[in-house]
């Protein structure tokens, strides 16, 4: 049913007036009214205890997961300073571009 919705609002504001709009959702608000005193009735085991530390990890965790969903694109791991290829292909030889490969030697642990 939530399918119905974007197509179903964009015939409504295509095809009928604005004052159209209370019409149509009386009955839709009171199909929701009726559901939820439906559901009301049904008792729930007491909740748990409040996931604190969750909670405040969410915060900065969502954050920075929108950060880099906008961002990424500008300024995500193909925009990164070549300090950091440097810093990783430094056990024996620089590489000449960043994007060459190290040599043989350094491909194992004991470089």
């Amino acid at each position: 049913m939530p399918a119905l919705g974007p197509p179903l609002g964009g015939y409504l504001t295509e095809h009928l007036p604005w004052h159209w709009l209370f019409p149509v959702n009386l009955p839709i608000g009171a199909a929701v009214t009726i559901g939820l005193v439906a559901l009301r009735t049904s008792s729930e085991p007491p909740a748990g205890r409040f996931d604190t530390r969750g909670f405040l990890l969410a915060t900065p965790g969502l954050g920075l997961l929108t950060y880099a969903l906008g961002f990424g694109p500008t300024a995500g791991p193909s925009r990164r300073s070549h300090s950091a290829d440097r810093s990783v292909w430094s056990c024996s030889a620089r590489p000449s571009t960043p994007n060459s490969v190290p040599p043989k030697r350094c491909w194992t642990s004991d470089c």
